[in-house]
């Protein structure tokens, strides 16, 4: 039975759903927009700090958005990537979460502001979200435990975090966990995963998502391991992961495959499914009691990996 809660949201959205225009920058500003509404649920502000800085990449300048659970560092340092379908999604729509995530953790929680498709396509996110790890690891002034630092992020999000843990450890970059929400493993289209059948329009619709991917791809091989690290065939080796999915998920099948996955290429992996919860529970977190439960959990894997012996 889906959550209460997010059956509130649920009918909320499929009451305000529209047609999808055929016009892809009419589309996509509308789905911005509807992203960026999620921030006016997030509740009062809490008092975790926030600093915002700019770091260096091949093609210009990137921010991040650090946000500091105490005063003085270094910290323990989690990247995390947000989600957005790869043409969506910004800072200012994960602030709550990752403030209250800080808090509870004890680490500084260091928020990516990478390009976004059709602008930017393919490879623009997963460049970006590496230039950021290099800083994290060699520019002191970010504030970065270099021996405790760690990847993650939800949805999209989340799949640009399997590609750096990969990249990581093929770099010789020792991280301490990868925190995958909910996340597309597989950017194939087609009938190859149930779920995406099974709860279609339940917060994520299928149409668009396959249309996001348009733009964020072209014609890029969907069947590369840094577009569909499911179909990667080089996981062992990585860092530990918290892998978690949403019993009422389009993207539900494919996380759980993932994690699958790593077990079997000897990865140690916490996997949790939330029964009853929906795609952009982190985001709702103010609204829907498991999302806060869940910033608790991710809370205490940081907390563990901050006292476990390195990898």
């Amino acid at each position: 039975m889906m959550d209460p809660q997010a059956k509130s949201v649920v009918d909320a959205m499929q009451a305000d759903a529209r047609p999808m225009p055929s016009d892809d920058r009419i589309w996509l500003d509308d789905y911005r927009r509807q992203l960026d509404a999620v921030v006016a649920m997030q509740g009062p502000v809490p008092l975790a700090p926030s600093v915002d800085r700019a770091v260096s990449t091949g093609t210009g300048a990137l921010g991040l958005r650090l946000y500091r659970p105490t005063e003085h560092g270094p910290w323990p340092t989690l990247l995390f990537i947000h989600g957005g379908g790869f043409v969506g999604g910004s800072l200012d729509g994960y602030d709550i979460p990752l403030r209250w995530l800080a808090l509870r953790s004890g680490w500084q929680i260091a928020a990516i502001d990478y390009r976004l498709a059709p602008e930017h396509p393919f490879p623009a996110a997963p460049d970006d979200c590496a230039a950021a790890l290099r800083s994290l690891f060699e520019d002191a002034s970010l504030g970065a435990e270099r021996t405790r630092i760690a990847v993650g992020g939800d949805s999209a999000g989340g799949l640009l975090a399997t590609v750096l843990a990969r990249s990581a450890r093929d770099g010789g970059l020792r991280l301490a966990l990868q925190v995958l929400l909910y996340p597309n493993t597989d950017l194939r289209e087609g009938g190859l995963h149930a779920s995406r059948r099974q709860f279609d329009g339940i917060v994520i619709r299928i149409d668009e998502l396959y249309r996001s991917l348009d733009l964020y791809l072209g014609g890029t091989d969907r069947s590369r391991p840094d577009v569909s690290p499911l179909l990667a065939d080089d996981l062992a080796g990585l860092c530990p992961a918290l892998l978690v999915t949403n019993g009422y998920d389009p993207l539900r099948d494919e996380g759980e495959a993932y994690g699958r996955r790593l077990e079997a290429a000897g990865v140690t992996v916490e996997t949790l499914r939330m029964d009853g919860m929906i795609h952009t529970a982190l985001q709702r977190a103010a609204r829907i009691d498991a999302g806060d439960a869940l910033i608790t959990r991710i809370a205490a894997a940081l907390k563990a990996a901050a006292t476990a012996p390195s990898h």
